[in-house]
């Protein structure tokens, strides 16, 4: 009896051995062999034993097609959205800009329509006495810049270029979904959608010098967000969602006006009126963050026009601009 449980145990051990082979022809003579010679040990454990391994040897067709299923090559409906760097990259532009000092700085732009409409943060362009914009293959443009918005930090720049690939607008985003975006120098930058705003999305990935005004991707390549700026949190991003894009209405060339002031008035008597610091003083105690924020700009902005680092109609622009960014219209 010893020698005939030992034969089944070797059998049923062949079959189910994880280095056998999983397309092994099951004899079902065999079977009913085990079946006869389990019949006749005494004990019924061992009897309850052998009846399990046979109803699992009879179910190994199952598993056969278990394997068959799972070494099925998946549909292209089943592989999941890869994202495309090159894609990416050929609608993304290089921007140049130089500045009132003759220091040029770079950054992102990202194309949204094939007749040559860029979208970048305002904040790249406005202090700029030249822009040109450079595509992957290094062809340079000049620029024309549309409509701004100086609340939401976005602009749209024209270049004279007709039938070029552009972004597709993602119509949907998730907390926790795949996002990545170009670095300064193209190369492939990757994190997650950490939190989203009404007018923006927090990303876990601090923007670096020169990706400013850059694409926000998911992984179908669609257009997220424009990254805009560090976050008040280290190495976490924010970005403007495509959905501000229809909030980018201003005139440019009203902001450039003034922003261009040739005045050289340094008069800071606006920071010594009586009936103003009256308010300022209530401000100051105000649990609106955005307030301190207000009221800590007219400090320093009084501080600089008394130091005539600034004149006062530049220190009132970028007070008015600062308002509208915290505040809105």
């Amino acid at each position: 009896m010893i020698r005939e449980l030992f034969l089944i145990i070797l059998f049923l051990s062949n079959i189910f051995a994880d280095d056998a082979t999983d397309n092994i022809p099951v004899n079902f003579n065999d079977i009913e062999k085990v079946k006869s010679l389990l019949g006749g040990i005494d004990s019924d454990q061992m009897f309850n034993l052998g009846k399990i391994y046979i109803d699992t040897l009879s179910n190994l067709d199952n598993k056969q097609k278990l394997l068959k299923l799972q070494n099925t090559p998946k549909t292209s409906k089943q592989v999941a959205p890869h994202f495309n760097v090159k894609q990416a990259q050929s609608v993304t532009y290089e921007v140049r800009i130089t500045d009132d000092n003759n220091i040029t700085k770079s950054a992102k732009a990202v194309a949204i329509s094939s007749n040559g409409t860029l979208v970048t943060a305002y904040s790249n362009i406005e202090s700029h006495t030249n822009i040109k914009v450079i595509d992957k293959k290094n062809n340079e443009y000049a620029v024309r810049i549309g409509k701004i918005s100086v609340e939401n930090d976005l602009a749209y720049i024209h270049i004279d270029a007709n039938n070029i690939p552009f972004a597709k607008l993602a119509g949907s985003m998730q907390i926790g979904e795949d996002i990545y975006m170009l670095s300064y120098e193209n190369l492939l930058l990757t994190g997650i959608l950490s939190q989203i705003k009404i007018n923006g999305i927090i990303v876990d990935m601090e923007a670096k010098e020169g990706t400013h005004g850059g694409g926000v991707f998911n992984e179908k390549n669609e257009l997220v967000a424009i990254l805009l700026r560090k976050d008040l949190v280290d190495k976490t991003s924010f970005a403007a969602t495509t959905n501000m894009f229809t909030k980018v209405t201003q005139k440019y060339e009203e902001e450039k006006e003034l922003l261009n002031s040739d005045s050289d008035s340094y008069d800071y008597s606006f920071c010594d009126n009586k009936d103003e610091l009256i308010i300022w003083n209530k401000y100051a105690k105000s649990p609106n963050l955005r307030m301190q924020e207000l009221h800590a700009l007219f400090l320093g902005l009084c501080k600089k026009v008394k130091n005539r680092d600034l004149t006062m109609e530049h220190a009132q622009f970028i007070f008015e601009r600062s308002k509208l960014r915290l505040f809105g219209k």
